[in-house]
């Protein structure tokens, strides 16, 4: 008996494994470099890097409307594609996992997976047009809440990850962590709530714009004995797209990014942050809370 497809934007745990399984394979292993800064490419842009990914609103609500959870974890996985020519097994994209758990560490949700930013549109919830001029001025009043990040140190983080000019390479390194190598983050549910709170009035959660993910460098010198050296660790910054933010010059290409069917929204993985979005970060790192 053939296993059914699971509902938009959900995997089931062996594809989880898979992809998760694979995202150590490559960044565990040094002669790996280049797949793992191909994985952050964003497709036909070679020096560009993705800087997020999204999740659609109703895939967050889901979420935090898990009974009983208590922290949404993300996990860092790698989904490959059809296309052969570099790479045996299919070129390799960075995607996450999120999932609800509860006081126990016990998994209480499906795995939401992250929109397929590599893949052509599929089935829109809304039309371009619609997204481009929907009216700023009934977006909700945001004020500045326990948990969310000063915008100046979002900037910050983001810019070390994607600096003005040629995007760096993703390299091991920035997933080296005192505790090993990054598996993901572990956060708070309010991580996921508070940005709910930024959906213009007038929109409902399943016409809303996409909650990201957004990427950054957490740079520091860390405890270690002899010469002190600046260390670049890679994070997560969860804030919503304000829809009448994005109509703008896009970093490195005019293109608009490929739609999947659970977003629904054309923007671009190499957008920058606006100085005007609202992030939220309380989130730690797996290993060791994993």
């Amino acid at each position: 008996m053939s296993t059914p497809t699971p509902p938009a934007g959900i995997i089931y745990q062996s594809e989880f494994d898979t992809y998760s399984n694979d995202w150590l394979s490559i960044v565990t292993d040094e002669s790996r470099a280049n797949e793992l800064r191909d994985c952050f490419r964003y497709p036909g842009i070679k020096a560009q890097n993705i800087n997020f990914v999204r999740f659609s609103t109703l895939q967050i609500a889901q979420l935090v409307s898990t009974v009983g959870a208590s922290n949404i974890k993300a996990r860092f996985l790698v989904v490959r594609d059809n296309n052969k020519d570099v790479y045996p097994t299919g070129y390799p994209h960075f995607a996450l996992a999120l999932f609800a758990t509860d006081n126990l560490n016990g998994r209480l949700s499906a795995y939401y997976i992250s929109h397929f930013y590599w893949q052509p549109q599929d089935s829109p919830e809304f039309t371009q047009d619609e997204y481009w001029h929907e009216d700023s001025s009934t977006a909700a009043p945001v004020e500045f809440t326990p948990g969310q990040l000063p915008d100046a140190l979002a900037t910050y983080w983001q810019q070390n990850w994607s600096p003005p000019g040629d995007d760096p390479n993703a390299t091991q390194a920035m997933f080296d962590s005192t505790y090993g190598y990054l598996r993901g983050y572990t956060f708070g549910l309010d991580d996921f709530i508070m940005p709910l709170t930024s959906i213009p009035l007038g929109k409902t959660i399943k016409t809303a714009s996409p909650i990201r993910i957004n990427f950054g460098l957490h740079q520091y010198y860390p405890a270690t004995p002899g010469v002190q050296e600046l260390h670049s660790t890679f994070g997560l910054m969860v804030s919503y797209v304000a829809p009448h933010k994005h109509k703008r010059k896009y970093k490195g290409s005019e293109e608009h990014l490929p739609d999947d069917n659970h977003g629904g929204f054309n923007e671009h993985v190499g957008d920058p942050i606006d100085d005007t979005d609202v992030f939220y970060d309380l989130a730690h790192p797996c290993p060791p809370t994993c």
